[in-house]
Order: structure tokens, then sequence, then C-alpha cells
């Protein structure tokens, strides 16, 4: 009852300080007792009004070859200052391979690019601030951006609502699209593993653990996934040895009946 009381609040009696908005909820409501409850209801009034309010502080900056400085690179924007914007770019392009990345690292290094600055200034949120970047993304036309910085929501929601309505068209589209490009996608899936191979021997040396032998003769990397397999249980069927904590009195029987031994 007192949240019905509270919703009918206009927006200008929550800008009032917090004890008088207390006080008039207090005389609407006719309620003593919930002091803490209404104190509540204020404190998150007021943290609402705060958030309104509050701006945060962004740049939009581009990317640009000094040897070349009429050419954009790239196009994009921070809430940080640009020195500590640019040590973050230099350290993931040592490890990403973004076209933005590549394309520095063929091109000399981050010796022959510099950061420059297009637009600073307080935004309500990150969306206005992407909004912004878009705006001159679209102007000046980086070559390494792939990807839109800020997509509207009724795109977004068109592009939900087209996949919903188009499911059965869209997948047989992508079938026909991988029978007729099959040998062409193979051949670059061929590529990619081959190009790659010594990078993925060295993450599965790295992060992969050692093999195990399990009990039954099977060496494999999870034991608890194993034992779970058509496998193991036929061996421990066969062995009578119990595999799941909750059938194991069912299989001890049934194993005894072949073999009274078996439990003594």
């Amino acid at each position: 009852m007192v949240y019905s009381h509270v919703s009918s609040i206009s927006a200008t009696t929550v800008r009032k300080p917090c004890r008088l908005l207390c006080v008039k909820i207090s005389q609407r409501a006719n309620y003593t007792l919930y002091g803490s409850v209404i104190t509540l209801c204020c404190n998150f009034f007021q943290f609402q009004l705060a958030r309104t309010q509050h701006k945060m502080h962004g740049t939009i900056y581009k990317i640009i070859d000094t040897r070349t400085p009429g050419v954009v690179v790239y196009v994009g924007s921070t809430t940080q200052c640009l020195r500590k914007r640019l040590i973050k770019h230099k350290s993931a392009s040592k490890v990403r391979t973004y076209t933005l990345y590549e394309h520095i690292r063929s091109n000399g290094g981050w010796q022959h690019f510099n950061i420059v600055a297009l637009e600073s200034g307080e935004y309500i949120d990150t969306q206005a601030l992407r909004e912004s970047e878009e705006a001159y993304r679209v102007k000046l036309q980086p070559f390494t951006n792939m990807k839109k910085a800020f997509v509207s929501e009724n795109i977004v929601e068109y592009r939900r609502q087209y996949k919903r309505k188009n499911k059965a068209k869209l997948i047989e589209q992508r079938r026909l699209y991988y029978q007729i490009n099959k040998e062409r996608l193979a051949e670059t899936q061929r590529q990619y593993r081959q190009t790659r191979k010594s990078k993925m021997l060295e993450y599965r040396l790295r992060y992969r653990p050692a093999k195990v032998t399990c009990e039954c003769g099977a060496s494999v990397f999870n034991l608890t996934q194993h034992k779970k397999s058509k496998k193991h249980r036929l061996w421990a069927e066969k062995n009578c040895v119990p595999v799941d904590p909750r059938t194991c009195r069912a299989q001890l029987l049934a194993c005894n009946s072949q073999n009274p031994v078996f439990l003594q």
C-alpha cells in the first residue's frame, strides 16, 4: 500500500529534500510505523535523480598514419584519456588479430601511427557517446572499422522480428549457400587449420590437462566425463564395479546374485 502512494507522487516532489519527501509520504499514507520503508523509497528516488543528472566525460578519436595524415585508419571513442587508450591499443595489438592491428603491424608498427582527438565533451551515457562516434565513422570512412559503433533500438528490434518471422527462409538460404560453396569453405578451413597448427598445438599443451588412465584401461583427458560414457559403463557392468553412487546398491546386489563371494 505504501508503494502505491509513493508511485503517485509527481516528479517535482522528488526534487525536494529527503526530509520533506518523507513528511509528505507519511501524511498521505498515514503510516508512522513504516519509516524505514519510506526512507528507503526516498533514497531510491534520490539515486535515480542523481543518475539522470550525472554526465560522463568522453572523447572521440582517430588513429592516423603519420606518413599519410589525410587518411583516417580508425575511429573510436573512450572515457579514458587518450594516453591510456593508446597504451591499451598497443597492448592489444600484440595478441589480437583485428584489422586495425594487422594493418599497423604490416606497416611498420606504432612508431608510424598516432592518436588524435576529434571531439571531447560531456555525454549522458555510453550510448550517446557511441552515437557521436558512429556519426564520425560515417563521415570519415576509416577502412579498419569493421562494425558500426551504434545501432538504434528500432533497427535492432526490426532485425529481431525479421529473423523470427523468416526463420525457415534464412535456414534454407544458409543451406543453399553451404551447398554451393562447400568446396571453397572446406579449403578455407583447411588453410586456417594449417596456418594455425602450431598455435593450436601450443594452446593444447598449455591449457589442456594431461591424459589420465582409467581403471578400465582407457586413456582420457576428463576422467569424470569418461566414467559416464557407454564404454566405461559396459566395462563396469562386466566387472561388477559400481559407477553411479545412486545405483551402487543395485549393482552390488546384481553382482552378488551372480557371484556370492563378491560382497564378502
